[in-house]
């Protein structure tokens, strides 16, 4: 009756937190990563309330770094492209600089199709670009609730931090389970969590690192702003780094297509194979050899979890499918110990 009620309590917990599952669940990764860097700073200062505050200031720069780099990147990169299109393709015919003296026979299809008005790259420029504008704009709408997200997060990461360890008793003390089985189940769920969290910041890291290498060596202008958003985009399941090299893989290969240039296109397919075989493969080896290795859980385990947990729950089930399985694995195995 005990193991029913808890059960019931956990399913209200999680129905009264749903709609704020992403800022709740990002509060306890911000805690649980941090919490060694603030137990240093609270040792050296001895002030608890000062030391989180210096903590949360210290999350705040070390994730602004990046979008700050990327904010100073964006306008250059917006003109440069834009103007690259304008100078390029429309206006003019279809890429025009390179095909408007060549008498290579895709430039005399593509131009033919140009001129019969089959492909009027202004308008697809035009309707491109106010697409942007428009995500842009959606953005901008969602700042607000962006920064109340933030707030709240940092918000919650504050109380963790300062109660952290006895709201952790709290749990063990109401969990229907003797303390060994109750600290097993807490261990577990701390290794667990520590390897989902390591192994999504190196993937990103690793893959963004690869993407601007891939970009540097297939000839991609500033490999080092487009890794950052690779790196970026890899810690957005569902979505991942394929949304930057698939588009740089394709400019490639009709800017060689257009321009008769077999090196551009060797370029194109060498970057969208390194995208598959290399960018895209890490993630599924790296991830799971980290989590299962660390956390001593088959990675087997952590497949079905992190595929299971993004159906059930959406983006933040790549944390709570792994951790919740595992447990669950832990829950039985000790229940089978004890009852066998």
């Amino acid at each position: 009756m005990q193991f029913f009620f808890f059960i019931l309590a956990i399913t209200f917990f999680y129905l009264l937190l749903k709609p704020l599952l992403n800022v709740f669940l990002a509060s306890i990764i911000l805690a649980y990563v941090f919490y060694p860097l603030f137990g240093k700073i609270k040792n050296y200062l001895k002030y608890e309330n000062i030391s989180i505050l210096i903590t949360l200031i210290l999350i705040i720069i070390i994730f602004l770094m990046p979008f700050v780099f990327i904010a100073s990147q964006i306008p250059k990169q917006t003109a440069s492209i834009y103007t690259y299109f304008q100078d390029n393709i429309a206006g003019k015919g279809l890429f025009s600089f390179n095909c408007k003296n060549s008498d290579s026979y895709s430039c005399n299809i593509f131009n033919f199709a140009n001129e019969q008005g089959v492909l009027n790259f202004n308008k697809i420029i035009d309707s491109a670009f106010s697409k942007m504008t428009q995500a842009a704009t959606y953005i901008v709408i969602s700042i607000p609730n962006i920064i109340v997200s933030i707030a709240l997060a940092l918000f919650i990461s504050f109380f963790l931090f300062k109660d952290g360890k006895r709201m952790i008793n709290a749990a063990i003390r109401l969990m229907p389970l003797d303390k060994k089985h109750s600290n097993s189940l807490v261990e577990k769920f701390g290794k667990v969590t520590h390897s989902v969290v390591f192994a999504h910041i190196i993937v990103a890291i690793v893959q963004g690192s690869l993407g601007a290498i891939g970009f540097y060596i297939f000839g991609i202008s500033s490999p080092i702003f487009w890794g950052v958003i690779m790196a970026i985009f890899a810690l957005i399941p569902l979505i991942g780094t394929a949304i930057v090299w698939v588009p740089a893989s394709i400019f490639l290969l009709i800017n060689g297509i257009i321009a008769n240039s077999y090196l551009l296109m060797g370029k194109a397919i060498g970057l969208f194979l390194f995208g598959i075989f290399i960018i895209s493969t890490i993630d599924n080896i790296l991830r799971v050899k980290i989590i299962g290795g660390s956390a001593d859980v088959h990675p087997l385990t952590v497949l079905i979890g992190i595929i299971g947990g993004i159906s059930l729950f959406g983006l933040t089930g790549i944390f709570i499918g792994p951790i919740a399985l595992s447990l669950l694995i832990t829950f039985f195995n000790d229940f089978r110990g004890e009852y066998a």
